[in-house]
This record gives C-alpha cells, sequence and structure tokens, in this order.
C-alpha cells in the first residue's frame, strides 16, 4: 500500500486507485499474508485474520488524510470506513469466485471500477443518481420538466452491490436498474448509464409525494381547480391501504382499473385491460407523453383544458401517469418499489414480502442537461443478456 501510495496521483483518487490496485494485487499474489489467512486454521487463526483486517481497514482512512477535505459526504470518517470495508470485500469476494479477475488486465481493470465507484460515493454528499439512455443529454428524455432521481443512500447501495456481484455484471446493472424502478427488465435491451451528480446551486431534490406533485401544479399553473382537493385525498387514500397482499400495483388497479397482471407483463393502459373511462379520458385529452416528443408543461395544461370527465383520483392519477411518467410502480411516498426480487433479500420474489420489496428514497428535480450540472460521473451498467436473468424472480443470492 505504501508504495502504491508514493506511487499514486497526489489526491483522493490516487488513494482509492491505489488501494484497490494493492489490496487486489495482496489477494492474488500467492506469497504474501491473504492467501495464508484464507487457509489458515487452527484456534489463533481468526485472531490473526481479525487483526489484519483491522489493520487493513485503517490503511486507507490513514493515506486518505491529507486529501479527507475532498470528501463531500457528510460523515467523512465513516464514509471511508465504508469504502474500506467495501473494497476489502469485493477483493475477497474475487479471490473466492470460481472466475475471478485473473491476469494483470482483467485485475487492473477490476481495480480501476473499484476505485471508479469508491470516488463516486465520496463525492456525493448532496449527490443523486439517475439511470438513462445510454446517448441521453440530459437527467431525464428532454420533454419531461422533473427528471426522477436516487437518493445518495441509493449510490451506497449500488456500491454494496457492486461488491457483492462484482463477478456478475447482469445483477450489478440489472439490480440498479431494479432499485430504481424499472418494469420490464427481463428483456430489456436498451445501453443503460448510471448518471451520478451534484445539484446546481439552489436547486433542491423534492419528495415525490402525490401532495408535492399536485403543489408544483399549482405553482406552475396558478389554482385552476383541475385538480380537486377531494380526488387528492382519494388517491392518497387509496395508496395507504395497502396489506401484506396488496402492492402499488394493485393500488394502482384499483384507482385506475387497469388489471395488475396485464401491466406487468407489459401491456400499454386500455378498455382492453380494464382501465377505466376517466383513466383513459385524462391520457387522450392531456395527449402525447415526453416520451412521444410532447413536454410536460403542455401535457399538464392540455389536461387542465381538455379534460371533461369527472375530476376524480383516476384522472388525476392519468395525469401524472402520463405527463411525468409517474408509472404504476411508482408509490406516491417517496420510496422506490418493484415486484422483482430485492436484490438485498434472499429469497425468490414470490416469497419477499411487499414491504421487502420497497427500495431506497427517491426524489425528483428540475430536469437538467448534464452540461449545466456542478459535475456529472457517467457509469455504464452492464445489463447481461436479454432473456437470462431468472434472478430477477429466484432471488440474487446463491
Amino acid at each position: 500500500m505504501a508504495e502504491r501510495r508514493k506511487a499514486a496521483e497526489p489526491s483522493l483518487s490516487g488513494v482509492m486507485d491505489a488501494y484497490a490496485h494493492a489490496l487486489l494485487q495482496s489477494f492474488a499474489d500467492s506469497s504474501n499474508l491473504f492467501p495464508e489467512l484464507l487457509r489458515a486454521r487452527g484456534p489463533g487463526s481468526l485472531d490473526r485474520g481479525a487483526r489484519t483486517i483491522t489493520e487493513i481497514l485503517r490503511l486507507l482512512p490513514e493515506a486518505a488524510t491529507p486529501d479527507k477535505d475532498q470528501i463531500r459526504r457528510s460523515d467523512p470518517a465513516g464514509a471511508l470506513d465504508t469504502t474500506a470495508r467495501a473494497i476489502l470485500g469485493a477483493c475477497f469476494h474475487n479471490s473466492v469466485r470460481p472466475d475471478p479477475a485473473d491476469g494483470e488486465t482483467a485485475r487492473r481493470r477490476y481495480a480501476d471500477e473499484l476505485g471508479d465507484m469508491a470516488i463516486a460515493y465520496l463525492l456525493t454528499p448532496d449527490r443523486q443518481g439517475t439511470a438513462h439512455a445510454w446517448d441521453q443529454t440530459s437527467l431525464y428524455p428532454s420533454g419531461f420538466r422533473y427528471a426522477w432521481a436516487g437518493s445518495s443512500t441509493n449510490l451506497e447501495q449500488y456500491l454494496k452491490l457492486r461488491a457483492r456481484y462484482g463477478d456478475e455484471p447482469a445483477k450489478v446493472g440489472i439490480g440498479v436498474l431494479s432499485y430504481v424502478g424499472y418494469p420490464g427488465l427481463e428483456d430489456w435491451s436498451t445501453p443503460t448509464d448510471l448518471e451520478v451528480y451534484t445539484l446546481p446551486a439552489g436547486v433542491r431534490a423534492q419528495v415525490p409525494a402525490f401532495e408535492t406533485w399536485f403543489r408544483l401544479l399549482d405553482e406552475e399553473f396558478g389554482t385552476t381547480r383541475a385538480y380537486p382537493l377531494a380526488a387528492q385525498r382519494d388517491l392518497v387514500v387509496a395508496y395507504s391501504r395497502l396489506t401484506r397482499d396488496k402492492d402499488v400495483v394493485r393500488a394502482f388497479q384499483d384507482v385506475t382499473g387497469c388489471r395488475r397482471d396485464a401491466l406487468l407483463a407489459g401491456e400499454a393502459p386500455s378498455a382492453e385491460i380494464g382501465c377505466n373511462r376517466s383513466f383513459l379520458g385524462a391520457l387522450a385529452a392531456a395527449g402525447p407523453s415526453p416520451y412521444d416528443g410532447a413536454d410536460s408543461r403542455t401535457c399538464f395544461a392540455n389536461f387542465q383544458t381538455r379534460y371533461r370527465g369527472d375530476r376524480d383520483a383516476s384522472a388525476l392519477r392519468g395525469a401524472l401517469f402520463q405527463c411525468q411518467d409517474a408509472g404504476f410502480l411508482n408509490t406516491g411516498v417517496g420510496l422506490g418499489y418493484n415486484t422483482y426480487a430485492n436484490p438485498f433479500v434472499c429469497r425468490p420474489a414470490d416469497r419477499q414480502s411487499v414491504r421487502e420489496r420497497y427500495t431506497g428514497r427517491e426524489f425528483i428535480l428540475p430536469n437538467a442537461r448534464f452540461t449545466a450540472l456542478p459535475s456529472h460521473v457517467d457509469i455504464p451498467l452492464d445489463l447481461g443478456t436479454p432473456g437470462q436473468r431468472g434472478f430477477l424472480q429466484a432471488g440474487y443470492c446463491r
């Protein structure tokens, strides 16, 4: 580690790279201590291993002390400890898996990835993360007024995914998208990246509760009576009456009539799958989605002026669905959700409770081009092969 640190770039990034490369090499080198610890048996071996791990975990905070002011986390010491443990765990996992990153080139690439993920975590105090198509130039497709974002806590979870399943990249890439709340992942083939970024001064992320959306719409358009308080109340109540066996997709069905099984099978909203008149009328009045070249402001304005049906909970849910990508997996409380197996719960999806399938915190913030952000890092996600993602239902743990 000392030799690597002397040769490294004098920065936090240099420390992370030196630590990751030195640890990975130590595990790979049969003449070093780690293989001996892994093979050791006897009453003193566990104590010896614990002392060694404690010393290794101490090295990173010590080496990073001159660059500690670069860390943007609220608890820099705790963040460095988390980083050291994640890198150590990833290196250990690599050493025992049947197909390790072997050879100088593979080890260098693996260590570089660990260092990059560590830096992305350490530089994200108030950072957010948004998954997007690889050729996108803004946080969300350009027509959307607001972008959906995950919290820095989510980024920590992605780092843990990388440490746990580094030898199975699809579990990391697809696991991120599942944690975000993407449906239809069995056959997802769109190249997708994770963008990690800092918000511009004065911009704040907001919790996308239903109340937040309607407050923002009132602020944007003035009090138009397009979103009656009684309908807002009914929508909130519908999503607050979930049970052990009733999830947010079932709540979406109760509000809109669209059948849960059809939605999860990838069918578009229509009368054929049971969607009610208010919901379909709201979609029609709002017009094209920003995904189809429109923009959120025009979409909401169309709903407000063109919709002629009952302005009930279903109609309001339709406006959010069409104009701001609040899909059927949206919880309305600022937490992510998916019907797939939670990557951090070691059971198949059908044996995980509704509570266990909730994921991390989510936010909304004004959509922006990447070039308008103070800083951002683009991380390509390895999604593996479509159709070969049985872990989505069977569970991630081996």
